[in-house]
């Protein structure tokens, strides 16, 4: 199947996301609108399947990828290392850097209103514990920005200056809380 075309903020250049019918194998490429051809970028492949937070066949979460705010580089996530994380890979130059790694697991990625910072989801602290993040772009140590113990499912506001979430734990059902961004504080 074929996801896209995902086009750059100019739209003058887009990307196509292409999945293999067995699940094994997925690439990311750049359409040539000259010659009409796919550019192969990236290209994942895994013996078991490819699936996971941001990636999606099978998962509840947002299949994440887009434009970096420099139009040179996209964004994908990927479980290249085992567990799903955020990449960037150059369109011309093809070097591909892992923005975060580690043993657990980001989702839904949101690239900031001022194209400083990321936002997301990511269960770095425990598998059962998701906690909302704030990470300058280039990568580097992500800042928590929730503190209750338990599943946090964020919505940050279109300026940026509240978060609302939703809140459960194992022996509490679903609320929902609003909070200052602390990150803007």
């Amino acid at each position: 199947s074929i996801d896209g075309p995902f086009w750059n903020t100019a739209g003058t250049r887009a990307f196509i996301e292409i999945r293999a019918n067995d699940y094994k194998d997925r690439w990311l490429a750049l359409l040539n609108f000259e010659s009409g051809e796919a550019q192969m970028l990236d290209r994942q492949h895994s013996d078991a399947w490819i699936d996971g937070p941001g990636i999606g066949y099978f998962s509840d979460y947002i299949v994440s990828m887009g434009w970096m705010p420099d139009d040179n580089r996209i964004w994908f996530q990927s479980e290249e290392s085992g567990y799903s994380h955020l990449y960037v890979i150059g369109i011309s130059d093809k070097k591909k850097k892992a923005l975060t790694k580690g043993q657990f697991e980001i989702y839904n990625p949101t690239i900031s209103e001022d194209h400083r910072y990321w936002y997301f989801s990511s269960n770095e602290n425990h598998p059962g514990v998701v906690h909302f993040y704030r990470m300058p772009l280039e990568g580097g140590n992500p800042e928590q920005l929730t503190n209750m113990i338990g599943n946090n499912e964020i919505f940050i506001s279109p300026d940026e200056s509240k978060l609302a979430f939703r809140y459960s734990f194992s022996n509490k059902p679903w609320d929902l809380y609003i909070m200052e961004n602390p990150a803007l504080s």
